[in-house]
């Protein structure tokens, strides 16, 4: 009788490429949150700003905190995937600049932009990404901006909008 690796075979053991049986992997990609803007949000231009996600679509475990100070704090260590979404318009002016970040525990660990569009009306949609490690008890990331004008004026971050909104989950290993 041929035996195919070490370990005991069961309907619960999955036989690894290193030959072993061992647990059947499994999970939940929880705690996980997406959360939007319930209305537009004015920045002061050519300034970095937090952007103040106050309407949860979704948060598996409460780690998400839409009144005070708008940051995902999960509970469990792991590696999570946080993306952000930003919607930026500005009527009447250039819109040199569009950023999106995503801080971690207070530094910005990630961004995307959105360059000089040279037409008035404009609007852009920069997206940032990033694989975290958090520690589960005191790590957070929240979502600022960069919205720079031609003339010194307000741009907004448009909300409720399909462009716009935070979320992250975390990665089964």
């Amino acid at each position: 009788t041929a035996r195919l690796g070490s370990g005991t075979a069961s309907s619960s053991t999955v036989l690894y490429g290193d030959q072993t049986y061992k647990a059947e992997p499994g999970g939940t990609n929880t705690p996980y949150f997406r959360a939007a803007l319930s209305s537009s949000q004015a920045t002061t231009d050519a300034t970095t700003t937090k952007v103040t996600f106050d309407s949860e679509i979704y948060d598996s475990d409460g780690a998400y905190d839409p009144t005070t100070n708008y940051r995902f704090t999960p509970q469990t260590a792991g590696y999570y995937m946080i993306t952000l979404s930003l919607s930026i318009y500005k009527p009447a002016t250039i819109l040199n600049a569009g950023n999106a970040y995503i801080y971690f525990n207070g530094a910005s660990v990630a961004g995307g932009h959105m360059g000089n569009h040279g037409s008035q009306y404009s609007n852009s949609t920069p997206e940032a990404n990033m694989l975290i490690y958090f520690n589960g008890s005191t790590d957070y990331v929240e979502a600022y901006t960069y919205i720079d004008t031609s003339t010194g004026v307000t741009g907004n971050v448009s909300g409720p909008s399909a462009g716009t909104w935070f979320q992250g989950f975390r990665i089964l290993t």
